[in-house]
């Protein structure tokens, strides 16, 4: 379900067309943690993969509605879906699950009364990647990815993580 028409909320990305797919592609039989899922795209391509489990987080029910939609249109059972609304960033916190595969897909900037803390990319990103990288199994994989050009990754992070923005980002969105 996506709203074409729309200004900013289309609830499809479509920069995120490669990262898509490379998630299908190593998604097979993993349990997938997608964080701040938004309409649940990155969800579905697991789900086809087929992933064994795929947990989305998002702090938004509207959001987890229309991925709820998205799932049934895309013929995916919520059996291998488990929903979670939820501050992304307390929850990964807060539990001790691990992962084989999680997509972390923050915003720049959110905001909300539901929160304890405002949350703010370029401040709190190493917190968060440090957080995902614990929840992660040997040898999981993290896709993190943030829609702000003028972002910049923290340096402990630029020696362990590697940077594919040019594999999962399409030429035509460059």
């Amino acid at each position: 379900e996506v709203h074409l028409d729309a200004t900013h909320d289309t609830g499809l990305f479509l920069d995120h067309r490669q990262a898509r797919a490379w998630v299908r592609q190593h998604a097979a039989g993993c349990q997938v943690l997608n964080l701040f899922c938004y309409t649940g795209s990155f969800s579905l391509y697991a789900g086809a993969a087929p992933a064994a489990l795929v947990t989305s987080v998002d702090l938004s029910h509207t959001y987890l509605d229309w991925l709820e939609r998205n799932l049934a249109l895309n013929g995916q059972s919520l059996e291998r879906h488990r929903l979670i609304q939820a501050d992304a960033m307390a929850w990964i916190q807060s539990i001790r699950e691990t992962f084989d595969l999680i997509v972390c897909d923050p915003p720049t900037f959110s905001n909300s009364k539901r929160m304890a803390h405002d949350f703010e990319a370029q401040r709190d990103h190493l917190a968060l990647v440090r957080e995902c990288q614990k929840r992660l199994r040997h040898p999981g994989r993290l896709l993190f990815s943030i829609n702000d050009r003028g972002f910049r990754l923290a340096p402990p992070l630029t020696e362990t993580m590697l940077e594919v923005s040019s594999q999962t980002l399409s030429e035509d969105c460059r």
